[in-house]
């Protein structure tokens, strides 16, 4: 899918902006990590909003927390994607770490299903974990334990997926648990970075421009889903 209409069903608050549920007009597939561009069909001259889904409905899908305050249900949206690149769950995952530090884990809601559909225990570490644990519905198959813990799912995890604002990636290394020049990591890993994307990767404006191992990056097409190793060296 490239381009299509849609149709905003429902809205609600969530701790970090407002999730809805959009209705669209053709199926799609998506990676997790994937994003898509959204705005209104009656003002396609704005900047669209960067939408990532946490869940697939009928007939559309369940957004991250990510939508404008003043939009409302009814509203008739053109929407656009799926965009950039997402997780790659090795298929042989069995022990799966993911980190949410803001404890919002709606984007990673996703990979989360995936790991359980392919057999995987799957431990969630959330930061702020006494405001918002009760606030995400999450499978009751899921492990959900405190961001201070997370440096112990390196030892055992077969696949690490962390979601991260671009601000906050200089305290990855600490969040690990990584510290001096112990940068060694046990297990595989990648980060979806999350920051403003005003162009989608078609005008290279450098708004999403980060840092990695292999020289600068923009998040809006050579992410947003990075792999750890690209990011650790240069966390700080």
């Amino acid at each position: 899918m490239d381009a299509c209409n849609a149709q905003l069903i429902e809205i609600w608050q969530a701790p970090e902006g407002n999730g809805g549920r959009i209705r669209v007009d053709h199926p799609f597939d998506i990676v997790p990590g994937q994003y898509m561009l959204v705005r209104r069909a009656s003002d396609l001259s704005s900047l669209p909003v960067v939408v990532f889904p946490s869940s697939k409905a009928d007939n559309g899908l369940i957004t991250a927390s990510s939508l404008p305050v003043d939009w409302t249900p009814g509203e008739q949206l053109s929407l656009r994607g799926p965009l950039g690149h997402g997780f790659r769950l090795p298929a042989s995952a069995r022990f799966l770490g993911m980190a949410a530090p803001n404890g919002d884990p709606s984007r990673l809601m996703p990979l989360i299903d995936a790991g359980i559909r392919q057999g995987a225990a799957v431990s969630l570490f959330l930061g702020k974990l006494n405001e918002r644990a009760s606030f995400f519905p999450l499978p009751a198959a899921v492990e959900v334990q405190p961001l201070s813990a997370l440096p112990e799912a390196l030892v055992w995890a077969d696949f690490l997926a962390v979601d991260i604002s671009l601000r906050s990636l200089s305290s990855l290394g600490e969040l690990l648990g990584l510290k001096g020049g112990d940068q060694k990591l046990p297990c595989l890993g990648q980060v979806l970075v999350r920051t403003d994307m005003p162009c989608a990767g078609i005008a290279d404006c450098g708004v999403c421009a980060l840092k990695t191992r292999s020289g600068w990056r923009l998040a809006c097409k050579d992410g947003p889903v990075f792999d750890l190793e690209e990011l650790i060296d240069v966390a700080g």
